[in-house]
């Protein structure tokens, strides 16, 4: 199973990035993923800039962004992935700003040759937050709907000390990758 892993924190190995490498343990020890399957972006290392609104990608229907960035990589590997993660805490109600200007550029994938190369996917929202997250998972289920993609969520309120063994959500991150790579129906 093709699998992208987009961290959108711009800290690393907290506890966004932490249940995705926890959700990819599940899929990979269920032998959902081969050498050379994972790519993992850590989008604040990336250089990525917002969208310039130029259209392009929409008038030539070529699924086509004229901007030359690090997001060249993230479009092959979306396109190519059965499974992508979306990894991010909440920010002021919503995805930081690094997940945000991905999820902005990903326009450029809406249509090619009258078909979307943004559908069919197994998706997974991994949502940590310490006041809530509706804004962004309400996002996350609206988009998955149009798209088609088979979507999941795993959310953790942020207490005190970082996620880790034990937490509810550290166990159905690997649980759902799991369920995920054998290709059975989470519930």
């Amino acid at each position: 199973m093709k699998t992208l892993v987009l961290l959108g924190s711009p800290r690393r190995h907290r506890n966004s990035e932490t249940l995705a490498m926890r959700l990819v343990s599940g899929v990979r020890d269920t032998g959902g993923i081969s050498d050379g399957d994972l790519s993992v972006f850590p989008l604040n290392e990336l250089d990525i800039v917002p969208c310039k609104g130029c259209l392009v990608c929409q008038k030539s229907r070529k699924a086509v962004c004229p901007v030359e960035d690090d997001m060249r990589s993230i479009y092959e590997k979306f396109i190519e992935a059965d499974l992508v993660v979306f990894a991010t805490p909440v920010y002021w109600w919503y995805c930081t700003a690094q997940m945000t200007t991905v999820l902005n550029r990903l326009q450029a994938l809406q249509y090619r040759d009258d078909r979307t190369l943004l559908g069919g996917k197994k998706v997974v929202a991994i949502l940590t937050y310490t006041l809530g997250s509706p804004l962004v998972r309400s996002f996350f289920q609206e988009f998955a709907e149009w798209a088609g993609w088979d979507i999941h969520f795993i959310e953790h309120k942020v207490g005190s000390r970082p996620v880790g063994p034990g937490e509810h959500s550290f166990l159905l991150a690997y649980d759902l990758g799991s369920i995920l790579a054998e290709g059975r129906a989470a519930g």
